[in-house]
């Protein structure tokens, strides 16, 4: 049985799509009625009741919070999700055995082909990520490093193409950074990986991206040309002419041999994932349209 931590969420959702269409058993937890139990996090008796009573075999965690501005203005935000979570988790796997995937980020990164030994902390969001990693290191857990993209099928507008989406929606000017780098991941490549590991588990933390890389400025006019969007609303920048923005990494570019040599993970080039990701969610904007029609 595969429990599902942030089911709500952008990755969430489209993982439990995936476990749906593909008939593997499994439930969410979380504190919305969306999810198959509700559970109060604070209340560590009652979550371990619920889950010890599942009896998992794979916890996935995709809790986080990730809106970087507001992490370095209110810490207890930034430490609730991305910390207090996972050593709940940890304390649970003290009583029961299972296991846990962890998702994290690349946003330790600000060198290309970075390792994951090679990690720096600019900012609280960054911290928080990397102290939940910490209280999670043990020989049951899988953590993935990782940036992705791809369309919100809840239509909640989260994701960096949704912004681009909402933002010429309302015909405004995209602002994409020129220099600022990062391999990022179509999310379905992304959750194949996540549940081929849920089968054949290995412990450890793991870049898990794109074998190429490029700005976001290019990223961004990728979409605009492929989603056929307005590039007369496009507009690429320098992310120095963003004044009073929390620091940020700029080469989020992630090495990714230890993913391909010790769990046998083949990733893809950023064109080959990008073009999966417009075979499978244009149809999505196409849905949205005629609903918007009707």
């Amino acid at each position: 049985m595969i429990v599902l931590l942030g089911g709500s969420g952008f990755l969430g959702s489209r993982i439990q799509n995936y476990l749906q269409t593909k008939n593997i058993a499994f439930v969410t937890i979380g504190r919305s009625n969306e999810n198959n139990f509700i559970a109060d996090f604070h209340n560590q008796t009652a979550f371990m009741k619920t889950l010890f009573s599942l009896n998992p075999s794979v916890v996935i965690n995709c809790i986080a919070a990730t809106d970087i501005e507001n992490c370095e203005i209110n810490s207890e935000y930034a430490y609730e999700a991305n910390v207090y979570i996972p050593e709940l988790l940890a304390n649970c796997q003290n009583y029961q055995n299972f296991k846990i995937i962890h998702i994290s980020t690349d946003h330790f990164y600000d060198k290309i082909r970075s390792s994951e030994e090679e990690t720096v902390i600019l900012n609280e969001y960054a911290n928080t990520k990397l102290l939940g990693e910490l209280a999670l290191s043990n020989e049951n857990v899988l953590i993935f490093r990782t940036n992705f993209f791809g369309l919100d099928e809840a239509n909640r507008g989260r994701g960096l193409i949704e912004k681009v989406i909402k933002t010429v929606n309302k015909g405004h000017v995209f602002e994409a950074f020129t220099d600022v780098l990062f391999n990022p991941l179509f999310v379905d490549d992304l959750i194949k990986l996540i549940i081929l590991s849920t089968e054949k588990f290995n412990s450890g933390i793991f870049n898990i991206g794109s074998s190429s890389y490029c700005s976001k400025a290019k990223f961004v006019a990728m979409c605009f040309e492929k989603l056929d969007l307005d590039m007369n609303l496009y507009e690429p920048i320098s992310s120095e002419n963003i004044k009073n923005r929390v620091k940020r990494p700029r080469k989020m570019v992630s090495k990714l041999d230890k993913a391909s040599s010790q769990l046998g993970f083949s990733l893809p080039s950023l064109e080959d994932t990008f073009a999966r990701f417009i075979k499978r969610d244009k149809a999505i904007l196409s849905k949205r349209k005629k609903l918007d029609e009707f």
